[in-house]
């Protein structure tokens, strides 16, 4: 089964609401669901962007770097491993130099120790840099 199937039947058992199908998925691949879902979304957005009549520029941007931060902070991804993963799904600028300044232009706007009482408030912090960030 190709990642397109996977991606694929994702949509249609959370379409239909199917229970138990993303987890059965994960388990028959050997992949995670996050990955799962991951292929969904990225399906569905590829889809919505190749049968629309237009789509800014913008929501290119703020998808890859939506995904940039996703891959690194959740996934604990490399930035070689994030480079390969948007250039798999035909993200603009995947290089390894530009993901590498991104983060660094986002970790250097962030404090750099914290203490919060409440971790709600550290993605806060992350969606406000993000949301702020002028993506080239």
């Amino acid at each position: 089964m190709t990642r397109l199937t996977i991606a694929f039947t994702a949509i249609i058992a959370m379409a239909e609401k199917q229970r138990g199908t993303i987890t059965k998925l994960a388990k028959e691949y050997l992949i995670s669901r996050t990955f799962v879902y991951m292929l969904a979304n990225s399906l569905m957005e590829q889809s919505q962007i190749k049968f629309a009549e237009y789509c800014p520029p913008a929501f290119h941007k703020k998808a890859s770097l939506e995904h940039i931060l996703f891959l690194r902070l959740e996934g604990k991804c490399s930035i070689e491993a994030i480079s390969s993963f948007l250039k798999r799904f035909g993200f603009d600028n995947s290089s390894v130099g530009y993901i590498s300044q991104l983060l660094n232009d986002i970790g250097s706007l962030l404090p750099s120790t914290q203490i919060f009482s409440e971790g709600d408030q550290v993605k806060v912090i992350l969606w406000i840099v993000a949301s702020k960030r002028k993506v080239p």
